[in-house]
């Protein structure tokens, strides 16, 4: 309850109520519990960057396909992807995917949560 003009109570200006937070709190758990998920736009992007040019489907699936680092050779998507698919890829780059962690990605996935 305001007591004059531009002033009130602590108990009811300056504090929230409880709920709010509570709900917050419990957004995050879940958002936290939730599996890590990127646009393919990312993995694109990437590859044009590599490559200094938007990928064909080719380009892209070799790119994918290909990659090295000081652990050894690895794919992108895990697997192998085919110039098809690599295709739809190249179509929905605003979809989201579930990224599966293994040890290479561990730690990069801790720093993004």
């Amino acid at each position: 309850m305001p007591i004059g003009p531009g002033v009130c109570q602590a108990s009811t200006c300056l504090t929230l109520a409880r709920a709010p937070w509570e709900k917050l709190r419990g957004w995050i758990v879940i958002e936290m519990s939730a599996p890590l998920r990127i646009m393919l736009g990312f993995v694109v992007r990437r590859c044009a960057v590599a490559l200094g040019h938007p990928p064909t489907p080719e380009e892209l699936a070799e790119w994918a396909n290909n990659q090295r680092d000081a652990r050894g050779r690895y794919r992108i998507f895990g697997r192998a992807i085919s110039t098809a698919e690599a295709r739809v890829i190249l179509r929905h780059p605003g979809r989201l995917v579930t990224v599966r962690l293994g040890p290479r990605w561990a730690t990069a996935a801790g720093a993004e949560r």
